[in-house]
C-alpha cells in the first residue's frame, strides 16, 4: 500500500469518524408547532363581590428551540432555550353580564434533557427546567364599558417533558414532543378588581431541526 493510498485512507476514516461526532455532538436549532391544551383556575373579586371560574381551551402553540447536545455513548445530555407563542384564549363569566378572558401570551423555557439511543438515528429523551410566562387578562363589563380593562402579567413556573428525535439526515432531525407545563399563581389588581389564578398546560408539538 503506498503513502498516499494510505493517506488517502487516514483521511477518510478522520472524517468518517468526524461526521458521526458531528451528527451526536454539538448546537441544534429547530422550530416546532402543534397542539396547545390550557386549564385555568380564578378568583375575581370586585368590591364585596367575588367568583370562582375553572375553565378549559384548545389553541395552536408555535415556537423554537435552541440546544446543545453531548455524546456519552448510548446516551446523550444536553441543554436548551427556547421561545413560543400560542393561540389558546379562555373566556368565563364571573358575574351577570361580566366576564374574564384569559390568553397565554410568549412562554420562555430553560432546561436540560437526557436521550438513550434506541437505534443509531432514534433518541428517546425526557427534558425539564424553568418557564416564564405572560398572561393576559381582559375583565369586560358589558354593561358598564367603562369599568373594563386589561393587563398582562408575568409568572414563573416549571416544566416536564419527553419525545422522540429522528435524524432524517446528517444534520436534519424531526422531532415529536410532549411537554407539561405548571406555572405559579398570578394575582393582578385595577382599582377594586382583583384578579387571582393559575394556569397551567399539555403540549404535543412535532419540529424539525438542523445540528451544526
Amino acid at each position: 500500500m503506498t503513502k498516499t493510498t494510505q493517506a488517502a485512507l487516514l483521511a477518510a476514516t478522520i472524517l468518517t469518524f468526524s461526521s458521526a461526532a458531528q451528527a451526536q455532538n454539538g448546537f441544534r436549532a429547530d422550530i416546532h408547532a402543534g397542539w396547545d391544551h390550557i386549564s385555568t383556575h380564578q378568583r375575581t373579586d370586585v368590591g364585596v363581590s367575588g367568583a370562582t371560574t375553572r375553565e378549559k381551551d384548545d389553541g395552536i402553540v408555535y415556537g423554537g428551540e435552541i440546544g446543545y447536545d453531548h455524546d456519552l455513548g448510548g446516551f446523550t445530555l444536553g441543554a436548551y432555550a427556547g421561545i413560543e407563542g400560542a393561540s389558546t384564549k379562555e373566556c368565563a363569566e364571573v358575574f351577570t353580564e361580566v366576564e374574564t378572558c384569559a390568553k397565554a401570551g410568549r412562554n420562555i423555557s430553560l432546561g436540560a434533557r437526557i436521550g438513550a439511543k434506541v437505534t443509531p438515528r432514534v433518541l428517546l429523551y425526557a427534558k425539564g427546567g424553568y418557564s416564564n410566562g405572560q398572561v393576559k387578562l381582559d375583565y369586560i363589563d358589558h354593561v358598564t364599558p367603562a369599568n373594563s380593562f386589561g393587563l398582562s402579567d408575568e409568572t414563573d413556573g416549571y416544566h416536564l417533558g419527553a419525545g422522540v428525535q429522528l435524524d432524517v439526515m446528517s444534520n436534519l432531525y424531526a422531532k415529536l414532543e410532549y411537554v407539561h407545563t405548571d406555572y405559579s399563581d398570578y394575582a393582578i389588581k385595577n382599582g377594586n378588581a382583583t384578579i387571582t389564578g393559575g394556569v397551567n398546560r399539555d403540549n404535543v408539538v412535532v419540529g424539525v431541526g438542523f445540528r451544526f
